[in-house]
């Protein structure tokens, strides 16, 4: 792969070249020269690439969908690596499918194993802000209530980034039906933290309540903004966003 310098930027194929666009920057890599596609879906020899092939669509499909079933809790924001690491994540969880074989493994069967439940929970979304370290205090979710509990919360102790006045705190909770994809989405009311907020127990409810008949997974969404005389502002920059799983 070489970067063009010239004055003049080619996108697209010339010949046995590639030209295209790789973070901001002008790129050619020349192309490749291995088995055609008819081959790649016949040949004994190709099983594998098949099979990775056929997963790894699954999980971009299934990355695309829990991206977008999360939207509520980062619109207007761009996380620039949020599309890679979620399809990383879904390439784990279909990895620890214990029932199907090669290239029928499948995130929704990795996702309810004991060790999948732990690396979902414990998966950095937003590693820039992360809500168990911008909010140090113990969670307790209560799945019949649909209600999050965050204890004993002191507003001081909550890592504000520079310039933030408030943070705005929200429960969000899916519902997901591994088979077809669709991902029910119930938002939750929207909790507001200044560092002079007195001292207590927050708790997260939902707008409305939502019956489950899936696979139930609950996010803890934080946002900052900055008060300025037009209102709240959001903030921007790396640490104004971060959302988390909860409970699945």
């Amino acid at each position: 792969m070489a970067q063009q310098t010239g004055i003049i930027k080619i996108k697209g194929s010339v010949d046995d070249l590639n030209f295209y666009v790789l973070n901001g920057q002008h790129v050619v890599r020349k192309l490749g020269f291995g088995f055609q596609g008819e081959a790649i879906r016949k040949s004994p020899t190709m099983v594998k690439v098949r099979q990775n092939g056929k997963e790894f669509g699954h999980c971009t499909q299934v990355g695309k969908a829990l991206r977008m079933a999360l939207r509520p809790l980062y619109w207007g924001h761009t996380f620039t690596f949020l599309h890679s690491r979620v399809a990383s994540l879904c390439s784990r969880l279909k990895n620890l499918d214990p029932e199907h074989p090669r290239g029928e493994r499948t995130v929704g069967r990795g996702l309810q194993t004991q060790e999948g439940q732990r690396l979902f929970k414990g998966f950095g979304f937003t590693p820039d802000c992360l809500p168990d370290q911008v909010l140090p205090f113990p969670q307790v979710y209560d799945a019949t209530a649909q209600t999050l509990t965050l204890k004993g919360v002191d507003p001081k102790k909550v890592r504000f980034p520079e310039g933030a006045t408030h943070a705005l705190l929200q429960l969000l909770l899916l519902d997901v039906d591994f088979g077809t994809l669709r991902m029910a989405v119930a938002e939750g009311v929207p909790c507001t933290l200044q560092p002079q907020t007195p001292k207590g127990d927050v708790v997260l409810s939902l707008e409305t309540s939502m019956a489950v008949s899936h696979f139930p997974m609950a996010f803890l969404g934080v946002r900052f903004y900055v008060e300025s005389a037009e209102g709240l502002l959001p903030l921007k920059g790396k640490q104004a966003v971060g959302f988390g799983a909860v409970w699945v």
